[in-house]
Formats: C-alpha cells, sequence, structure tokens
C-alpha cells in the first residue's frame, strides 16, 4: 500500500508530498463508509480485542494509519506510504501497517475494504491535477 509519482527536474519535493497527504487523509475520511467495515469489525474484535486495553474498530485503524502517512524522496519519486515503525497504540507487537493491511485487503477469513488502494489509485490517476493545483498554491 502506496503511492508512487516519479517527477523530473526538481518539480515535485517533500512538500508536495507533504501537501498530498492531507489530500488522502481528507478523501479517505470524507469516503469511508462505516456500514461496509461490518465483518472487518467482527474479525478484529474476535481475534484482537484482548490483546487491547480497550475496544477498537477498523475506523479506529484506519485513522492511525493516516495518522502515521509519511513522504520518502528517493530522487527520482516521492513515496507515500504508512510508516511501518509505529505501533497501534496500546499494543507493541503489531503495527498499525500490518493492521492497515489487513483492512486494506482482508485475508482467507474476511473480506478486505480497499480504501487505501482506491484512494491511492485515484490519486494516481488525477496526478497532473494536483500537481497543478500545488504549484497554484505555492505561487
Amino acid at each position: 500500500m502506496r503511492l508512487e509519482i516519479e517527477y523530473k527536474d526538481n518539480t515535485l519535493d517533500k512538500d508536495f508530498g507533504n501537501w498530498l497527504i492531507k489530500i488522502i487523509t481528507s478523501s479517505i475520511k470524507s469516503n469511508l463508509n462505516e456500514k461496509k467495515l461490518g465483518q472487518l469489525d467482527k474479525y478484529i474484535e474476535d481475534n484482537f480485542t484482548h490483546l487491547f486495553k480497550k475496544p477498537i474498530t477498523s475506523k479506529d485503524i484506519i485513522y492511525a494509519g493516516l495518522k502515521e502517512l509519511v513522504c520518502d524522496d528517493d530522487s527520482s519519486k516521492l513515496i507515500i506510504k504508512i510508516s511501518t515503525n509505529k505501533f497501534m497504540q496500546g499494543l507493541d507487537r503489531v503495527r498499525i501497517e500490518t493492521l492497515c493491511r489487513l483492512i486494506n485487503y482482508g485475508n482467507s477469513s474476511v473480506k478486505g475494504y480497499p480504501i487505501f488502494t482506491d484512494t491511492f489509485n485515484q490519486v494516481a490517476l488525477n496526478i497532473k491535477l494536483y500537481v497543478d493545483k500545488y504549484l497554484r498554491e505555492k505561487s
């Protein structure tokens, strides 16, 4: 689960990536359909709640993932992803990114809700519009 944006001539930088993270976060929050999370919530309750001090939901996990979106600059591309070294609050053995993958892709026992993949794909399809908007706002 990552968004890679290739660029040339130093036209984009981490400031653009961080700006885009705000757009992604807003998009995911506004498009989140909690009714579609029911099976995932039940799966998490049955398999993970005993590990937490308080019950957590799929929405809690998605929001934790949004707080941990980071942008890496690899000289020719920006990479937006969920940090791989952050753990879910109250649980020091399961990474937020791992739980977000469960939400996004599911597993053999539960169907995923691909909110991260869908949003990253939408941004990738419209990246020129986002770049243009960012450059207009920046100038």
